[in-house]
């Protein structure tokens, strides 16, 4: 959509960044303080990420960038959103928490971590906490699965009842 994203590397992980963003500017400027030992110019700065946008846009190879759910090569992948940039790896033949997944993530400002997934979990213990009657439970179940699905129509979830039926 005509965005440029940077794609470095910190503390062993790949992180991508909106370049017009304030944390790839604070990142940069961050750099040229270790580089050179102190702040850069207002106009340097500028220069530098005018040069990366028109660089990301007419001389690199174009990337998809995904918020919190991508696919790749038959792959799903949800970002953890944790401070390691992991992701878990859902195929046909399970799951599994990956460091540097194929897919570049971008996040937001309001993302929060998700807890890190166990196996061996138990479905049933959603249904203490969720008032849905037992023969309702697969369907939401399959909308939940659903929401996770990048390339497929976003499912719409209906909720009805009268009032005190705990829909909200």
């Amino acid at each position: 959509e005509g965005e440029a994203y940077a794609s470095l590397t910190n503390n062993g992980h790949r992180e991508t960044w909106p370049t017009l963003g304030k944390g790839f500017s604070e990142w940069l400027s961050h750099e040229f303080y270790k580089e050179h030992g102190k702040a850069p110019r207002e106009q340097v700065l500028k220069d530098a990420l005018n040069t990366l946008i028109g660089r990301a846009k007419f001389d690199s190879p174009e990337k998809a960038v995904a918020i919190r759910v991508g696919k790749h090569d038959g792959a799903y992948y949800i970002d953890l959103c944790n401070d390691a940039w992991q992701a878990i790896e859902i195929m046909s033949t399970g799951w599994r928490i990956v460091d540097n997944p194929p897919i570049r993530f971008v996040r937001t400002s309001t993302m929060r971590a998700l807890p890190t997934p166990q196996t061996g979990g138990d479905i049933s213990k959603l249904w203490e906490l969720v008032n849905i009657a037992e023969e309702d439970r697969l369907i939401l179940l399959t909308w939940i699965l659903e929401c996770y699905r990048c390339d497929t129509p976003y499912p719409i979830l209906e909720q009805t009842g009268e009032q005190g039926t705990a829909k909200s």
